[in-house]
Order: structure tokens, then C-alpha cells, then sequence
């Protein structure tokens, strides 16, 4: 039975949802880490539908909002990327005053910036990635851009320098309803996905319409840099559609199933 409650973040009330094990003992707890703005309303049923999938195989699964969205407390504008990494290690606490010795960080997109840093400070044994963003500097301008998609269709001739630049000179900006904060703004501008430590077990699981294919050329390197760098990197394609960006609420049950498969053969 899925056990919704509030949970004292660093700024305010969190919204969240364990998943607890179906049966017997867990075998670890895995911590979702969510995606970044609209793609994180788009990722809500996958989420779900992977965390009652973990559950029914054993573990222990949560799901938080993060500070200034969903159900959360506070506003998009208060959001601060050192507060949501508080409020994980606070999840984290949570989980092991449950009892749950072991915890899995799960990075959805953006999502896997945030996990790796909390995986790499808790030395955690395995580290689960959903389509990861690797790089925060380009994810902004791209996120950006649906600024300036939508502003040309009034005939704005804004630019993407702009707007960089009101975000430098202090000033929010507005993006897709979405009032991005310069503090928020500056710290994506600066996360990179840093390299796992040596031993970490990392699950990396992209989607494609032809699974055939190889990783995208970024992935494909920081992949071959891990593993050279004695990082256990599992990394594979999927059959499924982009969920985070489709217009409708889409499912992909490749990614699922083979999420299920990858931690039950080796949690």
C-alpha cells in the first residue's frame, strides 16, 4: 500500500510517497529523484508505475517533490539546487530510520545530476540513471529557449543572450510558467554529471525507437570514462517514446521491465 506523507524539508513540507516492499525483508530502498520542471509532470507516471514495479520485487521505493513544486511547499521561484540536495539527504534519513540499510539514488534527467552528487556522498553501491542529463549549462539553454519559442509567436525579439544576461543581473525570468530564480539558474549553468566513484555500480538506461543503436556520442564517452576509471557501468537502450517531452502522458514498459530486471539480478 502506497503510504503518502509530509516530510520536513530545509524550507518547508515536503510532499511524498513510499512505496513499501511488498513482502519480507527489503532488499534496499531506491530514492527518486525527480526531473526538472514540466518534464517532471510528464515523468509522474512512470515514476509510479517503476515504483510499484521495484515495490512488488522487494524494495522500498520514494518519491518526493522537491521544495517549490508539486505538491510541495514554496514557490518555483524559491527553489534552490542546495536545498533540494538537503532535502535528499533528509529522504535519505527518513529511509533509514525505516530501516532500510541500503539506499539507491534513481536520477530521472535532470534528476541524475542531483543523484550522482548524493551518491558520491553517500560512497552508495549502485546508482540508477534514467535518460541522464550530463551537462546543466546546455539543459538551461535549452530550457531557455522555450522562452523564446513561445515569445517569437508574439513577435518578441528576444534573445537567448537576453535572457542570460537578466539572469546575471539578478532578475527571474520566466520560462513555460516557470519563474526561474538567477541563484537556481547560476547553479544548473554549473552541474556537470561527475564521474562515480571506483566500484560504484551505475545503471545507465536510454530510450530510443531502435534499441540497435548505440548511446548518444556523450554518452558513449563519459560511459568509456567511467569504465576506465574502474566504475561498473551498465548501460543500455530501450524501445520507448521520450515520455518526459511527449505532449500526451506517455508510458515506455521496456524501460520498466528492464529497470526491474537490472536490480533484482543484482541488488
Amino acid at each position: 500500500m502506497i503510504e503518502p506523507f509530509w516530510l520536513p524539508g530545509c524550507q518547508g513540507a515536503l510532499y511524498a510517497l513510499h512505496y513499501p516492499p511488498a513482502t519480507g525483508t527489503p532488499r534496499a530502498a531506491v530514492l527518486c529523484v525527480s526531473p526538472f520542471a514540466e518534464e517532471m509532470n510528464k515523468a509522474r507516471r512512470m515514476q509510479a508505475l517503476q515504483a510499484r514495479q521495484l515495490a512488488a520485487a522487494g524494495f522500498g521505493v520514494l518519491i518526493a517533490d522537491p521544495y517549490g513544486t508539486g505538491d510541495s511547499a514554496g514557490e518555483f521561484e524559491a527553489a534552490r539546487w542546495d536545498d533540494w540536495r538537503a532535502d535528499l539527504l533528509t529522504q535519505v534519513c527518513w529511509l533509514h530510520d525505516r530501516g532500510y540499510g541500503t539506499v539507491l539514488p534513481w536520477g530521472v534527467r535532470l534528476g541524475a545530476l542531483l543523484a550522482m552528487e548524493l551518491a558520491v556522498e553517500l560512497a552508495a553501491p549502485r546508482l540508477l540513471l534514467w535518460q541522464p542529463v550530463s551537462d546543466g549549462s546546455q539543459y538551461l539553454r535549452q530550457f531557455l529557449r522555450l522562452r523564446l519559442a513561445a515569445e517569437r509567436l508574439k513577435g518578441s525579439s528576444e534573445t537567448l543572450d537576453g535572457l542570460q544576461t537578466l539572469l546575471a543581473a539578478g532578475q527571474s525570468v520566466e520560462v513555460a510558467g516557470y519563474m526561474l530564480h538567477p541563484q537556481l539558474a547560476a547553479a544548473l549553468a554549473q552541474a556537470r554529471l561527475q564521474r562515480p566513484m571506483a566500484g560504484m555500480r551505475v545503471d545507465w538506461f536510454e530510450l530510443a525507437s531502435d534499441p540497435a543503436r548505440s548511446l548518444a556520442p556523450l554518452s558513449t564517452r563519459l560511459v568509456a570514462d567511467w569504465r576506465q576509471h574502474g566504475v561498473a557501468v551498465e548501460a543500455q537502450r530501450v524501445h520507448g517514446d521520450p515520455f518526459w517531452t511527449t505532449q500526451d502522458i506517455s508510458c515506455a514498459p521496456a524501460l520498466l521491465a528492464a529497470t526491474v530486471a537490472a536490480l533484482s539480478g543484482g541488488a
